[in-house]
C-alpha cells in the first residue's frame, strides 16, 4: 500500500475533522469562529459564526458559578474541562463533556481556544425507546413527572447556595373535565397536544415542559434576571390559549390558570417549589381563571410551620434567645432622656432576628405571651437598675402589657414581686396598656390600674386614637401618660385634619392632667408642628432608633449642656 502524499493527509485530517460525532471548533479571542464542525453547530444550536460564551453557557446550561470557574480556569491554567447539559429537541436534556483549551500562535496576543463537546453516553437505539418510556409522556411527547424532576435536580441540586433565580409554573387547563365529558376522551387528548404544542411556542431555550398528568403541565425557567421575566412568561402563555382550538371540526376556547414559584424564595427543592406552584395556581382559579398569582412562601405558612415556629418560641424563652432593646423618650424641647420603651426582640441562633410581628401573634395564640411578658418585665426593671448604679441619670422604663397578662388578677402581686426582687424605684417604671385592652372589662380593668396606680407604678395609654378613643373611659381609668398613635404623626405636617385632631387629643391629655407622647416621630417638619401645638414628650427615629442594653448610654442619659 503506497504511502499517502501530504494532499491526501490534508483530505483525511479535514474529512475526520467534519465527520467527526464529537463537537470540534476553534474560535479566536474575538470569538469568531475560525472552523468548526457541523457536530458543533448541531449540539449546541449556534446559528451564526460568532462564539457568544453568555448565549452559549444559557444553552448549555451553565450558571453564573460554573461561568466563572471556566473563566477563572483559562486564565489560570489555559484550559477546563467538565459535564455540561444541553436541552435537546422536545425538552430531551442531554450531557456532554465539555474540554476547552486556550493557545498562542507564535505572536502573543493570538489567543485561541479549541472547544470539544463529546457525549457523555451513546445509548443504543432500543436504550433510547426505553428511556422515552420511562422518562416521556406517550400522548403528547414531553418529558414526564420523573424526567422533569431529574432535570431539575441535575440543574438545581448542586447550586444551593448559589443566588440565581429560577420559577416553575404549574399550568392547568380551565374546565377540561366538561369538554372531556362533553365532546369525548379523543377530542380532550387531541386538545392536550394542541395544548402542548402552544406550550412550547412560548418557551426559550433553556426553558424545560412536562406534562404531569391529566391537564397539567409544569414548566421550568432554569435562569432568569428576575422574577417579573417569569411573569411575563406566564402572560405570554395566557395571551397564546386566547385563540380558539379547532378539534374535530369544533371550535373551543380554553384558558389556563398559572401559578408561579421562584428558587430560591420560596424553597430550594422540587417538591416544595412545585407544591407552593400548585397552591398558587388554586388562588388564580379563585380569582376566576384565565390568570396567574405567585407564590409567596412566608404568606402561606402552614399548621406545621406555625407548630414548628411556636416549638421554637419555647426553646428561644429557655434558651435566652429574647433581648431587650430600649427606645429613648424625650422632652420636646430640651432632648432630655425622660424615659425608655422596652421592645422585645428574637435573636435566632439560625435564622436571624426574628420580626416581633412574626412571633408575638403565635405567642398570644399559644398562651406563651404571659412568660414573655414577664421576662420583659424582669429585665426591663433590672436593667434601671444597673444604669443607676453605673451612675447614670434615673429615668422611667415603660413596659409593654398583653391583654392576657393585664386580664390576669394577680399582676399587681407580680409587678410587687419584680419590684422587690430587682430594687427598683416604683416610681421609674411605667406599665403601657391600650385602648381596646381596658375595655374588655372595665370593672377589672379599673381595679387593675388602681392597684396598680396605688404601688407608685405610672400607667400609659398607648396607641390613643386608633381604638374606642371613648372619653368616658379616661375618665374612668385615669392613667398618667397619653400616647399619640403614628398615624396621627406621620402626616402631621402636611394635613390639616391630622393637625386639629393632634392639638385636641393634646389639649384633652393636659386637661387630665396627664404627660402627652407623640409616637413615630421622624421628620424636622413633624417635631415643629407638634411642639407648637405643646406636646410634651416625643418617641421615633428622629431622635433614637431602639437600642440594645450594650449600647453606650452614658451620653444619652447625660443632660444636655444648657
Amino acid at each position: 500500500m503506497p504511502f499517502p502524499g501530504v494532499h491526501d493527509i490534508h483530505q483525511l485530517v479535514y474529512d475526520s475533522f467534519h465527520q467527526s460525532k464529537q463537537g470540534l471548533a476553534m474560535i479566536n479571542h474575538n470569538g469568531d469562529i475560525i472552523m468548526a464542525n457541523t457536530a458543533f453547530y448541531t449540539i449546541t444550536n449556534i446559528q451564526n459564526e460568532t462564539f457568544d460564551f453568555h448565549q452559549f453557557s444559557s444553552l448549555a446550561l451553565i450558571d453564573d458559578t460554573k461561568k466563572q470557574d471556566i473563566q477563572l480556569a483559562l486564565q489560570e491554567t489555559g484550559s477546563w474541562e467538565g459535564k455540561i447539559w444541553f436541552n435537546r429537541q422536545e425538552g430531551e436534556l442531554s450531557s456532554y463533556w465539555l474540554t476547552v483549551e486556550a493557545f498562542h500562535t507564535s505572536s502573543p496576543e493570538n489567543l485561541y481556544y479549541s472547544i470539544t463537546l463529546t457525549q457523555a453516553n451513546d445509548p443504543l437505539e432500543k436504550r433510547k425507546e426505553v428511556h422515552f418510556l420511562a422518562y416521556d409522556d406517550p400522548l403528547t411527547k414531553l418529558s414526564n413527572r420523573i424526567s422533569f424532576e431529574k432535570t431539575f435536580h441535575a440543574i438545581f441540586g448542586e447550586n444551593r447556595n448559589t443566588y440565581h433565580i429560577g420559577a416553575l409554573l404549574f399550568i392547568d387547563l380551565d374546565r377540561f373535565k366538561l369538554i372531556n365529558d362533553t365532546f369525548g376522551h379523543s377530542c380532550g387528548d387531541l386538545l392536550l397536544k394542541n395544548a402542548a404544542e402552544r406550550l412550547r411556542s412560548c418557551l426559550h431555550r433553556p426553558d424545560l415542559i412536562a406534562r404531569l398528568g391529566g391537564d397539567e403541565f409544569v414548566c421550568m425557567l432554569p435562569f432568569l434576571d428576575d422574577e417579573q421575566a417569569a411573569i411575563e412568561t406566564a402572560k405570554d402563555i395566557i395571551a397564546a390559549f386566547s385563540r380558539p382550538f379547532t378539534l374535530h371540526e369544533n371550535e373551543l376556547h380554553v384558558t389556563v390558570s398559572i401559578g408561579i414559584s421562584f428558587h430560591p424564595h420560596d424553597g430550594d427543592n422540587f417538591e416544595t417549589l412545585l407544591t407552593q406552584a400548585d397552591s398558587a395556581m388554586y388562588r388564580a382559579k379563585k380569582a376566576g381563571r384565565n390568570n396567574y398569582a405567585t407564590s409567596k412562601a412566608e404568606l402561606h405558612a402552614s399548621h406545621f410551620e406555625h407548630l414548628q415556629l411556636e416549638n421554637m418560641l419555647h426553646n428561644a424563652i429557655a434558651g435566652e434567645q429574647l433581648v431587650l432593646c430600649y427606645q429613648p423618650q424625650v422632652n420636646a424641647d430640651t432632648g432630655q432622656i425622660n424615659a425608655v420603651e422596652a421592645l422585645v426582640r428574637w435573636e435566632h441562633p439560625e435564622y436571624g432576628i426574628i420580626s416581633p410581628g412574626d412571633f408575638i401573634p403565635i405567642a398570644e395564640e399559644s398562651g406563651l405571651i404571659t412568660e414573655i411578658d414577664e421576662w420583659v418585665l424582669r429585665t426591663a426593671c433590672w436593667q434601671n437598675v444597673q444604669w443607676q448604679q453605673k451612675g447614670y441619670e434615673p429615668v422611667k422604663v415603660s413596659v409593654n402589657i398583653s391583654t392576657q397578662q393585664f386580664m390576669q388578677k394577680n399582676l399587681p402581686n407580680k409587678i410587687a414581686d419584680v419590684l422587690a426582687d430587682t430594687q427598683l424605684d416604683p416610681t421609674l417604671l411605667e406599665i403601657e396598656i391600650t385602648e381596646t385592652m381596658v375595655m374588655q372589662d372595665t370593672d377589672l380593668s379599673a381595679r387593675q390600674v388602681e392597684r396598680i396606680r396605688h404601688m407608685g407604678v405610672k400607667v400609659a395609654i398607648d396607641d390613643f386614637g386608633t381604638g374606642y378613643s371613648s372619653f368616658q373611659y379616661l375618665k374612668h381609668f385615669p392613667a398618667d401618660t397619653l400616647k399619640i398613635d403614628r398615624v396621627f404623626v406621620k402626616d402631621v405636617d402636611t394635613n390639616d385634619n391630622s393637625r386639629s385632631i393632634m392639638k385636641s387629643i393634646i389639649n384633652l391629655g393636659h386637661e387630665l392632667n396627664m404627660r402627652v407622647i407623640a409616637e413615630g416621630v421622624e421628620t424636622q417638619q413633624q417635631l415643629l408642628q407638634l411642639r407648637h401645638r405643646s406636646i410634651d414628650d416625643i418617641q421615633g427615629f428622629l431622635f433614637h432608633k431602639p437600642m440594645p442594653a450594650a449600647h453606650n448610654w452614658e451620653k444619652l442619659f447625660r443632660k444636655p449642656t444648657q
